[in-house]
């Protein structure tokens, strides 16, 4: 599919530019130098948007920045996807292209970056509060990992030690649902409006648990 030299070329070149590591030039350098700068004004747009006395005087701009970094990372997202098949096929040329490209949809980097653009689609099928898609593109802070190598080696363990993770956290719900079900049938009776029901003593059990305080 495609065969044609200068479509593979520009290809091999995109792929070059924002996601060979090995591939060094001045525009390179610069496009990297541009998602940096645009992943830290998102994250500083956010938390400035959550004090109304500077997001409703503001609420256009904040608006149009979102609309502006939206399309910037969509077209990011899109062209990986498509140059990725770029990535050693002179090794593995056996490899078709489709299955290339899932593996890289499946990898740590590409999660991070459809969870970066997916609040900004997610309003489109669901009315979703404000504040939890604000949350949301908090996560756009988590690029970064892509430019920064000691982020990228947390990334990798992270990922290397996943099923360990989903054990603590299997343990650490099993703790939550038990701890709340226990002091609902112990208090409820003498702070009901404080432990009122399980899912409102499972905040509880979640500051108890994690030692926040109570």
């Amino acid at each position: 599919m495609f065969k044609n030299p200068l479509y593979q070329q520009i290809r091999s070149r995109v792929y070059d530019i924002i996601e060979n590591e090995a591939y060094q030039t001045t525009f390179s350098r610069s496009f990297d130098k541009f998602l940096i700068v645009l992943i830290l004004l998102n994250v500083s747009a956010v938390i400035a948007e959550s004090v109304d006395a500077w997001y409703f005087p503001n609420k256009a701009l904040f608006h149009a920045f979102e609309q502006f970094s939206i399309v910037i990372f969509s077209g990011e997202y899109l062209l990986r996807l498509w140059a990725i098949v770029e990535k050693d096929k002179d090794a593995h040329p056996e490899i078709p292209h489709w299955k290339r490209r899932l593996n890289w949809v499946k990898s740590p980097g590409a999660i991070i970056d459809f969870i970066s653009i997916a609040p900004a689609f997610l309003n489109f099928f669901v009315t979703v509060d404000l504040r939890f898609l604000r949350v949301l593109r908090l996560f756009r802070l988590l690029k970064l990992t892509r430019y920064f190598a000691a982020m990228r080696i947390l990334l990798i363990v992270l990922h290397k030690e996943k099923e360990s993770f989903k054990a603590v956290i299997f343990i650490l719900l099993i703790m939550i649902v038990t701890a709340s079900s226990g002091i609902y049938v112990v208090e409820n009776q003498a702070q009901p409006e404080v432990f009122e029901s399980i899912p409102k003593s499972m905040w509880w059990a979640v500051v108890t648990l994690t030692t926040v305080g109570y």
